[in-house]
Formats: structure tokens, sequence, C-alpha cells
């Protein structure tokens, strides 16, 4: 940061600078700091009632268990941190549910349908989110209760 001659402080630009906008107040999404705890609890509670309560339940439906926690992790996350959702779902789900006693395995195309799942899930469900939080927040229209309405 530097200092100008009137006093006021600005940010240099720089080809390395750091390109990150600042999260708008009202942006409803979960600051990136709290989303890898989120992940990583969320993921593990659906894991673990799966592997005690759900053990006999076809593949693709303790599949579409997690794709369902991911979805709704990354529903109130960006686009970049729903890769790191993606992954604590696929490791919870790999190591406690699939190969059990929390030991990770490859067990071959099943897990590779796992890992495109459950990665494509979050991409899209945080893409569709943070294009509906674009579009609402560039919107002409003024809502009932907004300062100029």
């Amino acid at each position: 940061m530097a200092v100008s001659a009137n006093g006021s402080a600005h940010v240099q630009s720089s080809a390395l600078g750091n390109r990150r906008r600042d999260i708008h107040p009202d942006d409803p999404r979960l600051p990136d700091a709290f989303v890898g705890a989120l992940a990583f609890t969320s993921s593990l509670a659906v894991s673990v009632a799966l592997a005690t309560g759900a053990k006999d339940w076809h593949w693709g439906a303790q599949l579409a268990a997690m794709a369902a926690t991911v979805a709704l992790v990354c529903w109130w996350c960006r686009p970049l941190p729903s890769f790191l959702v993606s992954l604590c779902g696929w490791l919870m789900l790999n190591g406690v549910v699939v190969n059990g006693d929390a030991q990770l395995g490859w067990s071959g195309h099943r897990d590779v349908v796992r890992v495109l799942v459950l990665v494509t899930t979050g991409l899209s469900v945080s893409l569709a989110r943070a294009l509906a939080l674009h579009f609402r927040s560039h919107s002409p229209v003024q809502r009932q209760g907004e300062p100029g309405a």
C-alpha cells in the first residue's frame, strides 16, 4: 500500500498482485475460510451415517446421498472452494463407506464415477449460485423495500 501526496492510501497494482475482489456485504455465501471446516464435518457426518445405517445400499444410492451433501454445501460457497468440498466428499465416501475403517483405496471404474459425479455436482451448483447472484445484483428491476423503489 502506498500513500499519495494528499495523504490518502491506495493499493498499487502489480503483475503479481492479488486480483481477489472484496466480498459484497449482501453476498449470502460463506467466507472461503469456513468452507473447508463445513465440508469436512458435513461429509464426515453423512459418511458415518451411511457406513452405520446404509451399508447395504447400492453404491449409486450412497453416491447420491454424498452428492446431495456436496450440492448443499456448494450452494453456500464459491466455485473454487467447491473442488475442496468435492474432494472431502470423495475422501469420506471412499475411506469410511466404501473401504471402511478409514482406509483409502482405489476400487476401479466406480471411483472414477464417484469423483466425476461429486466434482461435477459441486462445481455446477456453485456456478449456478454464482450466476444467480450475479444476475440478481445486476438486475435493473428494483425490488420492493430497496432504496429508490
